[in-house]
């Protein structure tokens, strides 16, 4: 079979195949003018729907510029760059005329000057996409408006809570109730990052837990001590956000009432890093070592096991003098199955 014949046998079997697809199609050609410049192109084939499709009359055997003249112009940059490079295209094209979308693919032929153009009616599908838009958009606007409110409740608990340990006369009633609010605005700094990212199911570590150590540290400015934090930025899930910005919570407060005496200098030091595929928290000081008896026992101290347990953490305690360290290994994603282990010893808290 010689070349011509076998070219034409090409040319004929992806006719076929084009003709055999269930989206609408057309063969065309360009036309040229006398300098041999691409001035139109002609219906020389059209699949079942066509006209139909783009509303038009029977365009076989007719030009782009007698079939749909208002279109004719925009089609034929497209054609003609298919039609002499060779390069296939594919696009979306919203058709004005008929109010409908289509999804347009142009491949050349095996012909010169030919090129076939299959269209896909993709009005519904866009329809349907632009109400999942809107109607995530609407959902986030809730979300937003949701952990607002829930920050403004957090926020006056915080304040009730407040006032009550203003006027408590006890000092254990009102250091009870200062590390109450405390707790409460963990949570609160949770939804206002939140708010700030915008996002649902995840959030910046470090972003929520430098407010954390911001807020403990604020109790620190008629003390000695003084706080650092190298936060390096890892991404967690919000229900693992929650329960690690408490469990930085209570090792600072433990350490700021436990690690130091009255009046001493030192240092506290809460750090976030990335180790393999999980996260270390590590809240350390230079105080005096040794777990205090009330450091033992007591809520803080159940609350601290709990928030590890809900992480699947590992907590490892090194309590010595010149300082306790404490480590806490986790997920950044909600854990599975992994139970509070290390060396078994219990974290120090807030008694």
């Amino acid at each position: 079979m010689d070349r011509d014949a076998l070219r034409q046998l090409k040319a004929s079997v992806l006719d076929a195949v084009i003709c055999a697809t269930d989206q609408t199609y057309c063969i065309c050609a360009l036309v040229l003018d006398d300098e041999g410049t691409p001035v139109d192109y002609r219906f020389l084939a059209v699949g079942p729907g066509f006209e139909r499709l783009l509303d038009l009359p029977p365009p076989a055997g007719r030009t782009g510029r007698d079939v749909m003249p208002a279109r004719a112009a925009a089609w034929l940059d497209t054609c003609r760059a298919v039609a002499l490079t060779g390069t296939p295209a594919r696009f979306e094209l919203d058709d004005e005329a008929t109010g409908r979308s289509f999804d347009v693919q142009a491949t050349k032929l095996d012909r010169p000057l030919h090129f076939a153009i299959v269209m896909r009616d993709i009005t519904a599908a866009k329809a349907t996409e632009t109400r999942m838009d809107a109607a995530l958009t609407y959902q986030a606007r809730l979300l937003r408006e949701l952990n607002h409110r829930v920050m403004n409740s957090l926020g006056m608990i915080s304040s009730i809570i407040a006032l009550e340990g203003r006027r408590a006369t006890d000092p254990t009633h009102h250091e009870s109730l200062t590390r109450v609010k405390r707790r409460v605005q963990s949570v609160a700094d949770l939804y206002r990052t939140l708010t700030v990212d915008e996002e649902v199911m995840e959030t910046r570590a470090d972003h929520f837990l430098q407010k954390v150590v911001d807020e403990v540290a604020s109790a620190l400015i008629s003390t000695a001590v003084r706080v650092e934090t190298d936060l390096e930025p890892i991404v967690v899930s919000t229900t693992v956000a929650t329960p690690l910005g408490l469990i930085a919570n209570e090792l600072m407060t433990n350490a700021l009432k436990y690690a130091f005496a009255a009046e001493d200098e030192g240092i506290i030091r809460v750090s976030l890093r990335p180790s393999g595929p999980d996260a270390v928290l590590e809240v350390a000081d230079n105080g005096r070592g040794g777990l205090d008896p009330e450091a033992k026992s007591g809520l803080g101290q159940q609350l601290v096991a709990a928030f590890a347990k809900q992480l699947g953490g590992v907590i490892d305690i090194d309590s010595r003098p010149g300082g306790t360290h404490v480590r806490v290994t986790f997920s950044p994603r909600p854990p599975q199955s992994r139970a509070v282990g290390g060396n078994g010893a219990h974290p120090p808290a807030a008694g």
